[in-house]
């Protein structure tokens, strides 16, 4: 089982998740529509628009019980939009649950941002040098800016032929991962546990995907709130405490619009010549328009989500709006109370916050003209007048809705 799928007792066969899903990774079976792993990218799409809550993602809460159990210490790692994620509580007090649940440190991701974002600033003053002999890296322009693990995934499977142009950076949360454990080796320590917790549902399929040791366990903020709950945990309550080290600067801000962007300094009169920023329903279109070779921008800056604070798992009644405000609000104060320091701590000598690619999709089949016309007129097409293009069944057009018949995606009956 992947990281999203179908409850089947609660699939009422209305086809919204088949309708959609950006990849079309849902299959159609005895009237119920399952989760194809192999073209999923766990975007959490089919979960936001699934009246009937049939779908579900991988709990990775009970694992996270049994390491808190154990003897050994463990990390929380929390992403920057956890400030967004909780109505009527300070900051400082959704830290102090997360000790409070046996963490023994709480770490920002926000800081994993800000090395990627120095990463990014780097390759952009290696490309637009022009006595420079280039990045060091064989990638293509426009670059494609790769710390969204669903963007990652969908090109990964659905768009192989634009891997050359993905600029060879972790996401923010890999980054963390990896400083913490060259840290932990400078200083002649064991390699620590870490439990990711933010909104994303991709980011559980990410941690598997890379094998990033010691980070196995991915929370949502949902799964976070059920831990509280499970313990009695009142935020409210509570004694606002600090993240442990390493403090981030401004890279607080990532999860909102451009805010790789912001954190990279990148300069506004390259932004607004050769840097194109994209979210959500835009996202396929700048990747259909690529793929025709007809983008003119040199920076492609992406998220699948309208920006991390609205990541599937979110978990919050709040506007998009209020939620943006809110991470804003945490970045000045934390600036204007921590300071904004000049320098960055050291990093560790043999910090790497590189990656590779890989094509990971299949090409699924095309029928032929015989059999693309049978398969229209088992579905009661037998004439072009009769191709309403409806798209109740969950595809735009009779023809795509036959072609997935063929592949063995859809039933005839669900016209």
């Amino acid at each position: 089982m992947g990281v999203v799928y179908t409850l089947p007792d609660k699939c009422r066969r209305c086809y919204h998740c088949v309708r959609e899903c950006p990849v079309k990774a849902i299959r159609v079976k005895e009237g119920q529509a399952e989760v194809v792993d192999d073209l999923c990218i766990s975007c959490g799409t089919c979960m936001r628009v699934c009246h009937q809550k049939a779908k579900d993602y991988r709990d990775d809460v009970a694992d996270t019980w049994s390491l808190l159990a154990s003897n050994e210490p463990v990390t929380a790692l929390v992403a920057p939009s956890f400030v967004a994620a909780f109505e009527d509580v300070h900051p400082g007090q959704i830290l102090a649950g997360i000790r409070k649940l046996g963490f023994d440190r709480v770490v920002e991701v926000a800081y994993g941002a800000e090395l990627v974002a120095e990463e990014y600033a780097r390759f952009m003053r290696e490309v637009t040098d022009e006595s420079d002999a280039g990045p060091s890296e064989d990638v293509k322009p426009p670059y494609i800016a790769s710390p969204c693990p669903a963007l990652v995934t969908l090109i990964e499977m659905h768009y192989p032929n634009l891997i050359p142009h993905l600029v060879p950076i972790v996401s923010p949360m890999v980054a963390i991962a990896r400083y913490l454990r060259a840290q932990a080796r400078e200083a002649g320590e064991e390699s620590p546990n870490l439990v990711f917790i933010g909104p994303c549902v991709t980011k559980k399929a990410e941690t598997v995907d890379l094998q990033e040791k010691g980070l196995e366990l991915a929370l949502t903020f949902k799964e976070l709130k059920e831990m509280f709950l499970a313990r009695n945990i009142y935020l409210e309550e509570l004694e606002q405490t600090e993240c442990d080290p390493p403090h981030p600067r401004l890279a607080r801000i990532f999860p909102v619009s451009g805010g790789l962007l912001k954190s990279a300094a990148i300069d506004a009169d390259v932004v607004e010549s050769d840097v194109l920023v994209a979210e959500g329903n835009d996202v396929l279109e700048v990747i259909e328009t690529l793929e025709s070779d007809q983008v003119d921008y040199r920076f492609l800056d992406m998220l699948f989500c309208e920006g991390c604070i609205d990541g599937p798992a979110m978990d919050t009644e709040q506007s998009l709006m209020q939620r943006r405000k809110k991470v804003v609000d945490y970045t000045r104060d934390r600036v204007r109370q921590l300071g904004n320091p000049a320098e960055a701590p050291p990093r560790p000598k043999d910090l790497n916050l590189r990656r590779d690619y890989s094509v990971r999709g299949y090409t699924m089949p095309l029928p032929p003209k015989e059999e693309l016309l049978r398969i229209l007129e088992q579905m009661g097409k037998a004439a072009p007048e009769d191709e309403l293009n409806c798209s109740a069944c969950g595809y735009p057009t009779c023809r795509e809705k036959a072609v997935a018949v063929y592949r063995g995606l859809a039933e005839p009956e669900m016209c």
